[in-house]
């Protein structure tokens, strides 16, 4: 392996280790009937085709003065029980096990998913119990900071210099999480980890 690679990998995981597409698809039309809110199937594609953003974030401009009481509503639906719907991408398990057990890496997960969705989520794979060093949530252990800020927190808390880390996701503010500390960043574009990340290490 190249001696330049990163020693700190640092995933996002809605829509690069995981697909939650049909979990939350199911959590908006259950909470918005609950509330009694409207929104169109052409609405809901594009959400569904952009995700990654908080849910917030990305309802803002379909919820409008009811963003805080569809949000409290998704939370209870998909943390609750939709969080169940989706899966991991080929290969990604076994990818994450082998960068950790064969190569020794330090694994993180940097995403805007909650605590709680994501243990439970994370609970279906034997195999990922204590493989990941960190989980740097968008609720913990930074509340509601934006993912450049808690991956600055984080390598700043525990000195680690941003050339030996990674960071691996498939959105924009994935990208400047990395950019603005410094970091290296791989866009995941494959939907298969394994492809993906040896072809970077392979470079």
């Amino acid at each position: 392996m190249s001696k330049d690679l990163g020693l700190h990998y640092f995933f996002d995981f809605d829509g690069t280790l995981f697909n939650p597409s049909e979990g939350i698809e199911q959590a908006i039309r259950v909470s918005c009937s609950q509330i009694d809110l409207y929104i169109s199937e052409e609405s809901l594609r594009e959400i569904i085709s952009n995700l990654g953003p908080p849910i917030h974030v990305m309802m803002k401009n379909f919820a409008g003065n009811r963003l805080s009481e569809f949000v409290a509503a998704f939370r209870s639906n998909y943390d609750n029980h939709f969080c169940s719907y989706g899966y991991f991408y080929p290969r990604s398990v076994s990818t994450l096990v082998d960068l950790k057990k064969r190569y020794n890496h330090s694994l993180y997960l940097l995403t805007n998913k909650p605590i709680k969705p994501l243990k439970k989520i994370l609970s279906r794979e034997s195999e990922l119990a204590n493989i990941f060093s960190e989980l740097l949530c968008i609720d913990y252990p930074y509340s509601n900071l934006p993912k450049a800020k808690r991956l600055a927190n984080y390598i700043a808390k525990h000195s680690i210099s941003p050339s030996s880390c990674v960071v691996y996701g498939d959105t924009f503010d994935d990208f400047n999480a990395a950019t603005t500390n410094d970091v290296k960043f791989v866009g995941f574009t494959k939907k298969d980890l394994s492809t993906n990340i040896f072809d970077f290490i392979s470079l």
